[in-house]
């Protein structure tokens, strides 16, 4: 519920509260006695909207779209745990200024290749906030995987997941450039495909599946790649 939802449903409440208090008033009549009871009811009617909006807000603090894929990418390191990280931050120096980035927080492909020496970054924690899924298909991804992680591997393997999360999305009924858009030019070169969710459409429960969903369904393409 966004801003100027909440501000109707105040109002609302509001004007019908006080539509019933002075129907009371009428049929009661307009005595000193009654107009203090429809005062009394006023205020207390004013009490409950505060603290509607009160518990609404310090909800929306603790369910967040940030949160909510969050808890999709938790739920997805859970069941892959042989082949996941849990989210943490990239510590490890790395070749680029994107993998130096100690301030972002990533889900990780586990290292099963004793010669690569980075972690394999999956996808970015951070964008969530914003509606954005990045998964990251990197040189890594496929050295990792026993491949020389040539540019051709890479292309393909890229072309791949993004294949596969796009059918995904349209099986599960979402429509390019009006449930989400694809980011044509993402800021990471090892970006596979970055998906802008159009969040304020769906609930914070819808975004973390749809998070687990793309993520799944991409982590299985890495991992079946030939």
């Amino acid at each position: 519920m966004n801003e100027r939802k909440e501000q109707f449903i105040s109002v609302l409440f509001a004007c019908i509260g006080t539509l019933a208090i002075v129907i009371n008033l009428f049929i009661k009549g307009a005595t000193t006695e009654n107009l203090l009871d429809g005062v009394k009811d006023l205020v207390g009617l004013l009490v409950t909207i505060a603290v509607f909006i009160i518990a609404y807000r310090i909800s929306s603090q603790t369910n967040s779209y940030a949160e909510s894929g969050k808890r999709g990418l938790m739920k997805l390191y859970t069941k892959y745990k042989e082949h996941l990280e849990g989210i943490k931050a990239n510590s490890e120096k790395g070749e680029t200024d994107e993998e130096n980035d100690k301030r972002n927080k990533y889900l990780f492909i586990k290292r099963i290749n004793k010669n690569l020496k980075t972690k394999v970054t999956f996808i970015p924690v951070n964008d969530l906030e914003d509606g954005v899924l990045d998964i990251r298909v990197s040189k890594g991804t496929l050295v990792n995987l026993g491949r020389e992680g040539t540019p051709d591997e890479i292309a393909q393997l890229k072309k791949a997941v993004e294949s596969g999360v796009l059918s995904l999305l349209s099986s599960k009924g979402f429509i390019k450039n009006d449930d989400f858009e694809v980011i044509e030019r993402p800021k990471s070169q090892n970006s596979a495909i970055v998906i802008d969710f159009e969040e304020q459409k769906m609930r914070f429960k819808k975004f973390e599946k749809i998070v687990y969903a793309c993520a799944e369904n991409a982590l299985n393409t890495i991992l079946n790649f030939k």
